[in-house]
């Protein structure tokens, strides 16, 4: 008799999953989407008659980066500003999902009954768990499911302008080879 679990990777990967913005920790609670990381991939269109465009994600792939709200962290760890005021950090987030990515715009989120169509802008502060897109692997066999799932996704700290010639999604200690402080 065959296990069922040794089905279950290859399952994993038949799916629809709704993108989100992440918690990042236990406290976080908001963030903007400062730039969106593939190529090919233009910023959200708000107007209404727009067809959201859609770009294939590989697993690793990076989506976007996200200004977080300073309770991201600890509030004894905070870092400051030049001003004393908490620091917003910066995370590159990446989809462990494969499949075509495409933004929700004008659509409802599924989330519940009567929910308002979804309109996502870069540099907009939005609620940890706000769906921004969907990323479909194209499998027809997901069309009869209505559960679409949350998605697998991955996050590291980021720094503007400094990691432009690392490989953006992988961590720091495996693009460059040293394990840093």
């Amino acid at each position: 008799m065959a296990s069922s679990a040794c089905f279950r990777p290859t399952m994993a990967c038949f799916r629809k999953a709704r993108v989100t913005i992440p918690k990042l920790s236990p406290t976080h609670t908001r963030a903007k989407i400062i730039r969106f990381c593939p190529t090919g991939l233009p910023p959200p269109d708000p107007s209404p008659t727009a067809k959201a465009p859609s770009v294939y994600l590989e697993c690793t792939d990076a989506l976007f980066v996200l200004e977080c709200s300073p309770d991201l962290v600890t509030e004894g760890f905070r870092e400051e500003t030049e001003d004393g005021r908490d620091a917003n950090p910066l995370m590159i987030v990446e989809s462990h999902d494969e499949g075509d990515f495409r933004f929700l715009h004008g659509e409802s989120s599924g989330d519940s009954e009567g929910t308002p169509p979804i309109t996502i802008r870069l540099d907009e502060w939005y609620d940890v768990g706000q769906t921004i897109g969907l990323i479909d692997d194209g499998d027809d066999d997901d069309d009869d499911d209505d559960d679409t799932e949350e998605w697998l996704w991955q996050a590291y700290s980021h720094r503007e302008g400094e990691d432009q010639n690392r490989t953006p999604n992988l961590p720091p200690h495996i693009a460059t080879g040293k394990i840093s402080s």
